[in-house]
């Protein structure tokens, strides 16, 4: 389920670097669901950091993309 959750939040990653413009239009929803996932739930011991960096990194991305 983690590899999952990882590789999901990779593709929104990549989505928002590459198409910002539609961002715009789906921003609140993504930055919400972004807050509220806690990837150390489903992580494995010792795992938990990689996937919540991938979480913060992506949220990051939604935010700077809307004040931009």
């Amino acid at each position: 389920m983690l590899e999952q959750v990882e590789r999901t939040l990779d593709v929104i990653e990549k989505l928002i670097r590459a198409m910002p413009e539609e961002l715009e239009n789906v921003a609140p929803d993504l930055a919400h669901a972004l807050i509220h996932v806690r990837c150390s739930d489903i992580a494995v011991d010792g795992q938990e950091d990689t996937a919540e960096k991938k979480r913060y990194n992506a949220l990051v991305e939604v935010i700077s993309n809307l004040i931009l």
